[in-house]
């Protein structure tokens, strides 16, 4: 069974994997040893009942599910360990080491270890472990054991892994010679002069004999020869294996023998790079009825032997296998099978491993293993030549390019020139000699996995037709929301290669999708109002928090959307609620704070969440500073009521994409904030998911053109993070430059727009009301008197009677009277700036009186007593507190007597709720 997509969706269980180059210094001394093999071990794990519909399958002759654990769960190895080291745990290390369903006993002395297998046996038994007696082994003095020997001394490598190698006898032809150089040329990158050493063995190729033309040997051709095979069966070339690390098989087959190569990345300190190096070579001779086998079934066979031959070292890792044969990506999926390709696939089936496909001219290391001279009968014929041309396999899959490939690629080409190059890399044309040289060397970068165009060096696809190009474009396009045309296609040039002369057509299918016709807005005029940009923010330094809502009720009780967007990153966050209230905004604060550190300052509207007594002293607990924006000018929290409007606009997209009432919008939440992380912000310059993390989220589109990915691959995507990460600092930077200059430009442009002259303080002012009753009330309202303003362009204003306005009110809401207008209104506003500035005494008496006390505080009593003849500190603060005192009063008894014009009656708020008990004042 293939549960690759459900391994996907499934929670990883972190429990380790034994690491046996530890547990191998524990046998020195020891002199016997057992080993004990479970049979079938994973079907000795039950399935809990809610776990084993999640196995089930259907087949022809009904619907079953597993009642044990099955082979190819991810959780499978990390569970059955578990269990194990809970059945053996008092013995672990002490006489036994466990990895997965291979125990070693090891012992001292006879006597005692008796008694140790004994004890193990007896635990088993306990446990209802069932053992496979063909492959235990009882009192040995060497062992086999996970790829080592273990005897008394200690333990080494198994020599088996090396022995095709080693065995290598010596080539007759010059076929064979090619053969065996095919082989030391693939890791000679790992040989140090490689060339000097070949020397000898490529001389005898000169001049192209044909092939199965007899050679002369001679000492330096044998000497050459050896030295050959000591490097490639030692280090640097040959590396221990890494247990519960990703393996890749390559596995092949002739006529009459089989061979495997099994590999591992490793870290090449020198370049930074992850490179393949051989942990094991495997071949061997076919019976005569095997060699019979159609030419599937021997590959298949190959694999599976492979498997089989290295199941100590890789069980319960990941396994890549690479094969040339295409068909074996579909076996899974293949109606008809004949039995013994059944047999074959359920045998394999236990490890799940992953098929890729892989073009047979870069197979070269296990098509030279299947036809090693030794293995092959008298009168066998030569295989083809593709797997001996030495020019062909210098480019087989060397990590390092040439120089003159080491620059980026180039990414902008036609279709005609795609389908030349994809033709050019099959491996029928390459050994074509083409007068094309660039084209050759624009052939190193490519492969072919599954019959498509890849660009090896960026690991992505090449899109050659117009229909793969509209397909990829409208899955990315629902991915993202529903994103615009620029959006969506950046996406897709992040991820694919498309020929350039496909652009144009295959951005069309955008200017017909019809949840975006439904919903496009029409464009606003442009405003003229000033912008003031944030200087530079750390990540995660500033956040703005807002509600969104009412919208339609869901089934679920939710009609509002609490959302917070980071100033630097544009990271969001967004909650469906049911109802608003202090509550939600505290835990969204709590959520910022615990989970991206301390901000150093929030913004938010004037909303009585915010205003609230149990916001205010969260923030004061945390100490977080807190801007409110002006009421009537939402763009002070620009970035937020941004996220708002993109997130009301993909729900909309997707609703109507899903066929579904608007009313399950909280449902699709968590796609359209996806999609707004996965976008690309033009002022940023960069995704905001990047931003975070370093690395580009992968879409669910990718499933649209297959994208198989090798172990290495992985590997390599994992370093390349790892540097993005490293670098994130910067990245983040950079974009927050990008950001701000943005903001610059449109400032400027915005002042050359902006012509009327800013009021000033004592200007008489008319005021744009926030909410007009009807269109036949005014719109405009006042006069008011300027007391003053900020440098955010928001203003104090007062009225005649001397009412200070509570708010701010932006400049956007003002217009300012001239002077025909101004002789209109008579009113004395002395009153109000004298009330103003009574207001602003108080205030300023207030700040410097809390500075004076945290200063008073601050000191220790020793400096108290020194300081109580100095009029500073406390015969300041008590000067400053008789002062305060009377402009209290003062604006108590102006507030006591009768004005012209009372202040307009607060509406009373039918949200406010009763304060708990903690909250009230005394």
């Amino acid at each position: 069974m293939d549960y690759r997509a459900l391994n996907q969706v499934t929670v990883k269980d972190a429990h380790p994997i034994p690491r046996i180059d530890e547990s191998m210094l524990r046998f020195f001394g020891m002199r016997y040893f057992s080993s004990i093999d479970l049979r079938s071990g994973y079907w000795q794990i039950i399935l809990d009942l809610l776990s084993r519909g999640k196995t089930a399958f259907s087949s022809r002759y009904g619907h079953y599910e597993w009642n044990v654990l099955p082979f190819g769960l991810s959780n499978a190895p990390g569970a059955f360990q578990r269990r194990m080291n809970k059945v053996l745990q008092r013995y672990i290390d002490k006489f036994c080491i466990v990895y997965l369903d291979d125990i070693l006993i090891f012992s001292k002395t006879a006597e005692e270890h008796e008694q140790h297998v004994k004890t193990i046996l007896r635990a088993l038994k306990e446990a209802g472990m069932i053992l496979n007696l063909d492959k235990c082994k009882f009192f040995a003095t060497q062992i086999r054991f996970l790829s080592h020997i273990i005897d008394k001394d200690g333990s080494r490598p198994d020599p088996q892994n090396v022995e095709k190698v080693i065995n290598w006898p010596p080539p007759r032809t010059i076929t064979e010679v090619r053969g065996f150089i095919n082989l030391a040329s693939h890791y000679r990158k790992f040989i140090h002069h490689f060339s000097e050493i070949a020397v000898p063995l490529t001389d005898l190729m000169k001049g192209s004999p044909a092939k199965g033309t007899r050679i002369s040997w001679g000492k330096k051709e044998e000497a050459a020869f050896q030295e050959l095979k000591v490097a490639l069966t030692s280090e640097p070339v040959l590396r221990h294996p890494e247990i519960g690390k990703p393996f890749i098989i390559d596995p092949d087959s002739s006529q009459y023998t089989i061979g495997a190569v099994l590999q591992q990345s490793f870290l090449d300190p020198k370049t930074g790079k992850y490179r393949l190096h051989p942990i094991a070579y495997e071949s061997k001779k076919l019976t005569e009825t095997e060699s019979r086998y159609p030419t599937q079934e021997r590959e298949l066979l190959a694999a599976k032997s492979a498997l089989d031959h290295w199941r100590h070292i890789i069980k319960g890792s990941e396994i890549t296998i690479r094969t040339d044969h295409q068909s074996l990506q579909t076996y899974r999926t293949k109606k008809h099978m004949t039995p013994r390709l059944i047999q074959f696939m359920q045998n394999i089936e236990h490890y799940n491993p992953l098929f890729t496909y892989r073009c047979g001219i870069l197979q070269t290391v296990p098509d030279s293993l299947s036809r090693m001279p030794g293995l092959r009968e008298e009168g066998e014929p030569a295989d083809t030549e593709r797997f001996y041309s030495i020019q062909n396999f210098l480019a087989a899959e060397d990590n390092e390019p040439a120089p003159a490939s080491k620059s980026e690629p180039i990414r902008i080409r036609k279709v005609d020139y795609y389908r030349k190059l994809r033709k050019y890399v099959k491996a029928t044309s390459m050994l074509s000699n083409t007068p094309d040289n660039n084209l050759k060397q624009e052939a190193s970068r490519y492969e072919l996995r599954d019959g498509m165009l890849y660009n090896s060096e960026l690991n992505t696809p090449v899109i050659i037709t117009l229909d793969d190009l509209v397909a990829t474009i409208e899955s990315v396009h629902k991915d993202l929301g529903h994103y615009g045309k620029h959006t969506t296609l950046d996406a897709v040039r992040k991820r694919y290669d498309v020929a350039s002369d496909l652009w144009e057509e295959g951005g069309k299918v955008l200017d017909s999708c019809i949840p975006c016709q439904l919903y496009k807005n029409t464009p606003d005029m442009t405003t003229t109002a000033k912008i003031h940009p944030y200087g530079a923010k750390k990540a995660f330094e500033l956040w703005e928090i807002d509600f969104v809502g009412p919208l339609a009720k869901t089934p679920r009780g939710n009609i509002y959307i609490i959302t917070a967007i980071d100033y630097s990153t544009s990271r969001a966050l967004a909650y469906p609620l049911e109802e608003r209230s202090a509550a939600t905004a505290i835990e969204i604060l709590e959520d910022i704070v615990w989970t991206y550190g301390k901000p150093a300052e929030i913004i938010t509207d004037n909303g009585e969440e915010f205003r609230s007594q149990e916001f205010q002293a969260v923030l004061k607990r945390y100490d977080i500073q807190h801007n409110r924006t002006s009421p009537g000018h939402p763009q002070t929290n620009g970035k937020v009521e941004r996220l708002n409007h993109e997130l009301v606009q993909r729900l909309q997209r997707i609703s109507a994409e899903k066929g579904n009432s608007r009313e399950d919008w909280d449902l699709y939440l968590r796609q359209a904030l996806f999609a707004f992380h996965a976008h690309t912000n033009k002022r940023l310059g960069a995704t905001p998911f990047f931003l975070q993390f370093g690395t580009e989220p992968v879409l669910p589109s990718t499933s649209v053109i297959n994208n198989p990915v090798t172990r290495l691959e992985l590997a390599e995507a994992a370093e390349h993070r790892k540097t993005h990460v490293q670098n994130l600092s910067k990245y983040r930077t950079d974009s927050a430059n990008k950001y701000r200059k943005a903001l610059e430009r449109l400032a400027r442009s915005r002042d050359d727009f902006s012509h009327s002259p800013d009021p000033i303080i004592g200007d008489l002012v008319m005021r744009s009301p926030l909410n007009r009753k009807s269109k036949l009330h005014p719109k405009w309202d006042g006069p008011f008197v300027v007391l003053n303003s900020t440098d955010k362009d928001a203003y104090q204003l007062a009225t005649s009677n001397g009412h200070i306005l509570g708010n701010l009110v932006n400049r956007t809401r003002i217009r300012k009277l001239d002077e025909p207008e101004c002789k209109k209104y008579t009113g004395d506003f002395s009153e109000a700036h004298s009330r103003f500035k009574l207001h602003d005494q108080l205030a300023k008496d207030q700040k410097q009186l809390q500075d004076l006390n945290v200063e008073l505080r601050k000191a220790t009593l020793a400096n108290i007593k020194a300081q109580l003849g100095k009029p500073a500190p406390l015969t300041q603060i008590a000067e400053i507190s008789t002062r305060k005192r009377e402009t209290e009063k003062l604006l108590r008894s102006e507030a006591n007597s009768p004005s012209t014009l009372p202040p307009p009656p607060r509406a009373p708020n039918k949200r406010l709720r009763r304060l708990p008990m903690r909250y009230r004042s005394s």
